[in-house]
Formats: C-alpha cells, sequence, structure tokens
C-alpha cells in the first residue's frame, strides 16, 4: 500500500503559479456583485490556465458556484483571504498563500500551469489593436479571451493561433509566437468594413434612400461605425415630390471618404390668371401679386384665393401638370356688409359650412341667396338663405331653445301646478320646457300657495314642493284699556272663527275718600246730576264675550282681515257730590252736604263692532291688532298674540 501511494506521488503532475496580480481597471467584482455572509461585497480571483477540469477551495471557503468563462475561472470569495487550494486528477493538491491582501469589490489574476509547461522557456507578448476594444480569442488556451490593450505574461515560447474581433471591422486570424526571455509588443491595425460618405441635397428637404431603402432627409454626414456606410457597391436616390430623381453609383472603400452632391431638377407648370382684372391673387393662403398673374410653377396641387374690394373672396383648388399651362378665369360676386344678429346673442355663424364669427356680427355677404346656418348650445340649430340685395344692411334671427322634460311633483299631490302664470295641470306632471328661467307656482285648497324661481338647465330634472296645511288651532292674550283677556281660534283654509272673554280692570274714584253707596229709592228727594267719577265695587262689573271671523288672503295666507263683535253686561257705579243733605226715608244714615256718594246703576247689555289684522309669524306664532268701537271708554286700540298649533 505504501509502496503504491509513493509510486501515484512520484508520477503525478505538479501546478505550478506563475503569477498572482492586481486587475487595476477590472470593474467585474462591482458588476456582477455578491456579499458574504457579513453583507460585504466579494472579490474575485480570475484563474487563467490552460489546463482543464480544476477544482477550487478557498480558507474561508468560496461563495457561491464557480463561474467558467472562456479561459477562466471565476472565485468569488470573501475580503481577507489569503489560501486558494487547486485539485485536478493526477495532480498533486496545491495549497496556494496568496502574496497579496485581497480586498472587497477587486479582481485578481491567477495564471496557473503544469511543471512540464513552466519548465519550458517562456516569453511575453504585449497585443495592441487600432482602434482599441477588441476581444482576442488564443486556441492553443483553452480559447483564452482578453480585450486589447493587455498584456499575457511568462507563457511558453510557442506559436499561437489568435483570433481577433471587433464591431464593424473585419475579424483578423494569425499566428503571434511568444519568443523565449522576450517582450514582444505587436501593433495590429484592424480593417473597417464600412466607408464615410458625406451627401449634400438640394433642395435641403430632399430625401435620402440607399439601395432603395429611405434612411434620411436632408444633408447627411454617414461617419464611423455607427453611421458609416457598408464598404462595397451602393446606389444612393435622392427623391423630392414634384422633383426628378437623381440616382447615383458608389463604391465605399474603407478608410476613405466619399463626398456626393445632388441638386434635383424640378417638375414646372404654367399658371395663368386672366379674370378679374385687378383682384388680388393669394397663392396657399401667401400674397402672389395681382391679376392678370402668370407665373411657373413646380407640380402639384395648389388652393387659390381671389380678392377685390366689394367682391365675396373666392378660393379653389387647382393642380399644375408637368410642361402644361393651367387657365384660371373666374368671376367674383360682388357683397354687401350685413349685420347679423340672433336671439338670444352669442351663436355662432356659418355661411356655407364656414365658421365666420358670432352674433352680433358683421359679415361680407353676396348679392343673392346665401346659406346661413346659426348654432348655440341649448337651441335648435337654425339655418336660413338670406337674400341680400342693395338695401340689405340686417339680419335677425330667433332661435328656439331645447326642450327639457321637467317633473313637478308635491306632497300631498294634486295640487294646481303654473309656470309663468300659466296652468299646466295638477301634481305629479311632466312639463316640456325650454332651456331658461321660470316662475312655478303651486297652489291646493287648505295648503299655502308655493312660490319658487326654476331655471331649466338640463334633462330629468326633478322639482319637488313640500305644502304647508293652513288649517291650525290658536290660543293667545289680547290687551286694551289696562285689562287682559283671552281668545281661542281655529282656522280651516280661507276662514277662521274665534271666542274670547274680556273683563275690564277695576277702576278706582280719585280722589280716594271715603264714601257710602246708596239706593235712589232710599232717599226722597236726592237728586243725582252729573256724576264726579266712576268705580268699581263688589256691585258693579264689566265683561265682555267676543267673537270673531278670520278671511286669509290667497297670495298673502299669512295675513287675515279680522271682523266681529264683542257682547258684555255693562255695570256703572258712578260717584257723585252732596250739593245738600240728603234725608234717609227709612232707618239708614243720612248723607251730609259735601260728602261723596256712590250709586249702582242695573247692568245693561252692550254690543262691541271689532275690525282689525293678524299676522302669522314662523307657522307657531302670530299678533293681533284689532279697533274695538263703542266701549264704555269709547273707541279702543287693542293688540295681542299667541301660540298656534298646525294641524297636520
Amino acid at each position: 500500500m505504501i509502496f503504491t501511494m509513493v509510486l501515484s506521488v512520484a508520477y503525478a503532475d505538479e501546478f505550478v503559479v506563475r503569477s498572482f496580480t492586481v486587475a487595476q481597471t477590472d470593474v467585474s467584482a462591482l458588476r456582477y456583485q455578491r456579499h458574504d455572509a457579513n453583507d460585504k461585497v466579494c472579490a474575485i480571483i480570475k484563474v487563467r490556465t490552460d489546463l482543464r477540469g480544476l477544482a477550487f477551495d478557498a480558507g474561508k471557503n468560496l461563495v457561491g458556484d464557480i463561474q467558467i468563462k472562456s479561459g477562466e475561472y471565476w472565485l468569488y470569495v470573501s475580503p481577507g483571504e489569503s489560501r486558494i487550494t487547486i485539485y485536478k486528477d493526477g495532480f498533486i493538491t496545491k495549497h496556494y498563500l496568496l502574496p497579496l491582501a485581497v480586498e472587497s469589490s477587486k479582481v485578481y489574476v491567477l495564471e496557473v500551469t503544469n511543471k512540464q509547461m513552466a519548465a519550458a522557456a517562456t516569453g511575453s507578448l504585449i497585443l495592441v489593436t487600432e482602434p482599441p476594444g477588441a476581444v482576442v480569442k488564443i486556441r492553443e488556451l483553452s480559447g483564452l479571451e482578453f480585450t486589447t490593450p493587455d498584456t499575457l505574461q511568462n507563457y511558453p515560447a510557442f506559436p499561437y493561433s489568435v483570433t481577433i474581433t471587433k464591431y464593424r471591422h473585419a475579424t483578423l486570424d494569425t499566428i503571434l509566437t511568444v519568443h523565449p526571455t522576450e517582450t514582444i509588443t505587436h501593433h495590429i491595425t484592424l480593417i473597417p468594413t464600412w466607408g464615410d460618405v458625406l451627401i449634400d441635397v438640394e433642395p435641403e428637404d430632399a430625401e435620402v434612400f440607399i439601395d432603395n431603402e429611405y434612411v434620411a432627409t436632408g444633408n447627411q454626414n454617414f461617419r464611423g461605425d455607427s453611421r458609416g456606410i457598408d464598404v462595397g457597391q451602393h446606389t444612393i436616390s435622392i427623391r423630392r415630390e414634384n422633383y426628378y430623381v437623381q440616382e447615383q453609383d458608389v463604391t465605399v472603400i474603407p478608410g476613405q471618404i466619399t463626398s456626393l452632391q445632388f441638386t434635383l431638377q424640378p417638375m414646372l407648370g404654367v399658371l395663368k390668371v386672366e379674370t378679374p382684372p385687378g383682384a388680388a391673387l393669394y397663392i396657399d393662403g401667401k400674397m402672389a401679386g395681382r391679376v392678370p398673374y402668370t407665373d411657373t410653377l413646380l407640380t402639384g396641387d395648389y388652393q387659390l384665393t381671389l380678392s377685390a374690394e366689394g367682391f365675396l373672396e373666392k378660393t379653389m383648388a387647382i393642380r399644375i401638370t408637368e410642361n402644361n399651362t393651367t387657365y384660371v378665369n373666374e368671376a367674383l360676386q360682388q357683397s354687401r356688409l350685413v349685420k347679423i344678429t340672433s336671439q338670444p346673442s352669442q351663436a355662432e355663424i356659418y355661411l356655407d359650412g364656414d365658421f365666420v364669427g358670432t352674433t352680433p356680427a358683421t359679415i361680407l355677404l353676396g348679392y343673392g341667396d346665401n346659406t346661413l346656418q346659426l348654432r348655440k348650445a341649448k337651441y335648435h340649430d337654425l339655418q336660413e338663405n338670406v337674400q341680400v340685395g342693395k338695401d340689405t344692411d340686417v339680419a335677425h334671427f330667433n332661435l328656439e331653445a331645447d326642450v327639457l322634460a321637467v317633473l313637478f311633483t308635491s306632497s300631498p299631490g294634486g295640487a294646481q301646478l303654473y309656470v309663468d302664470d300659466k296652468s299646466q295641470g295638477f301634481t305629479s306632471t311632466q312639463v316640456d320646457l325650454p332651456y331658461g328661467k321660470y316662475r312655478v307656482k303651486i297652489k291646493k285648497q287648505g295648503y299655502f300657495t308655493r312660490r319658487r324661481n326654476l331655471t331649466v338647465v338640463a334633462p330629468g330634472q326633478k322639482v319637488h314642493f313640500h305644502l304647508q296645511n293652513t288649517s291650525h288651532y290658536r290660543a293667545g292674550a289680547i290687551y286694551g284699556m289696562g285689562a287682559w283677556g283671552g281668545e281661542f281660534t281655529w282656522a280651516r283654509s280661507s276662514v277662521g272663527v274665534g271666542v274670547g272673554l274680556f273683563v275690564p280692570s277695576v277702576q278706582k274714584f280719585t280722589p280716594e275718600v271715603q264714601h257710602k253707596n246708596v239706593s235712589v229709592l232710599d232717599y226722597s228727594d236726592l237728586t243725582l246730576g252729573t256724576p264726579v267719577g266712576r268705580e268699581s265695587n263688589a256691585d258693579s262689573a264689566d265683561f265682555f264675550l267676543s267673537f270673531k271671523v278670520h278671511l286669509f288672503l290667497q297670495k298673502i295666507p299669512h295675513l287675515s282681515f279680522v271682523f266681529g263683535t264683542a257682547v258684555g253686561k255693562v255695570y256703572r257705579t258712578d260717584v257723585y257730590l252732596a250739593h245738600k243733605t240728603y234725608q234717609n226715608i227709612y232707618f239708614g244714615e243720612d248723607i251730609p252736604k259735601g260728602d261723596y256718594f256712590s250709586v249702582a246703576h242695573r247692568g245693561k247689555w252692550k254690543f262691541t263692532p271689532i275690525a282689525g289684522l293678524s299676522l302669522r309669524l314662523l307657522r307657531f306664532f302670530y299678533i293681533n291688532g284689532e279697533v274695538w268701537f263703542n266701549t264704555t271708554e269709547g273707541t279702543q286700540l287693542y293688540t295681542g298674540g299667541g301660540i298656534c298649533f298646525p294641524v297636520k
């Protein structure tokens, strides 16, 4: 067993490390990042070798899979890595201690071969291309690939098969030899597969075609590897509408500049305008001159406009054809300025389909028939023929508004509907109304009349009225002649009735002196004469029962006229002054001269007419103002108020 192991070691090949360097300009570790277990950006060790089937390990373990590239192995390692282990069947395992400290996000190059190749004589090769950036592949080094400029250091002296490629340059296959102990620099110029072509065109908006394929418009510089034209034979065509096509065959040679100039020849025709003489001529909106007019124009389509004072402008389309004369002989229509008005205003005016202004506007119309159309949002389009003569100054149009369906409802229903004081039936009902503003009124017996201003702006509008019942009860107080009374009223629709009780205030005789109340029958010669005052006592009282009728106004249902009467029995106690001594014929007291005495008269029924006004406030309150006629104190003003109780 020991012999076998010694024998296998004796015949095993060995790894040889040629170099370990930093690739200063290589940013692969940043571009293709990996992070280690500490979330640090890994470094990449690119192992370049002519050996195949290698396996690797590291002191801190490799991060992720090994990437196998053309001639390279990419090993992702943690910053601070110090050892790389290399394995291969038939080789002695190599534990290589890295001579440089490995830093995060940097790239290192490790060149490895076997003992036999390392023993051979070696040399170095520097490869530079013009232009730089070419891709180089070496077949003998397992397809080793790098980008110029670059250096191969300490490679076995050997002739190598090299392939050099670059975008839009000819691929170069060649043999480069590494000489023992020498460093040789190879400068290689790559041949481009394109050439520079400069093209000047007249007119400047002519189109450029290469081999019948459109590429650009106007002057062009086809230069460099991005725009240069492929080497070889090409046909350059310059084209523009109404010009003759020019073509030129050109041979594009690499490294040479080819300059081409093209001046296109126009296709021409003649325009001749003979009438109306003196009219201004516009071609495609630009003033060209006055009639008669003759000029040579490019072939194609044009718009001509003839204009003369006192005549309508006339616009027409013409076509100029190659080597032909196009004649124009037109008569202009005499015109007149006419003011166009409408109700409502701000309507758009169209003449023969063309917009010419907004009403009110003064426009030029030709003598004879003119077709005008007026348009305005929310109104029907109107089209009419306007006959213009020498006396036509104004044309007026009345627009008809669009009709919209408006639904009127009320609670309760069945109310009479008026729109602008015209009856429209009973709610609920749908009325067709044009756009605009309206006065709407709703009436129903026993309910307050409702009014509203309505603006019709959109189809499907809905208008709802909530009607308030006029029926209600009233309870309140009334004040007059220094005393209070109470009343109760019931109102329905346009009529109300009420009752009340009024008790006048207690009267006192002034001056207040002691006097007795006597009966005239107790004194034989008692003459009363004129009383000196009046008072109230236990034997005298005034009271009134009032009966009133309220007549409510239809247009102002909160206001009512009050008519009625107050009925009461009046008791009077008059005070007199004794001008002599009166003797009682019975056993009562005499009345000394100079004393005051009072006599109670029997009560009499009295009727007092009433007239006044009552105003309901906020549905729940009311105030009264009344005049009572023929009271014991004459005509008196009574005021009052109270609470309303609406009936639902």
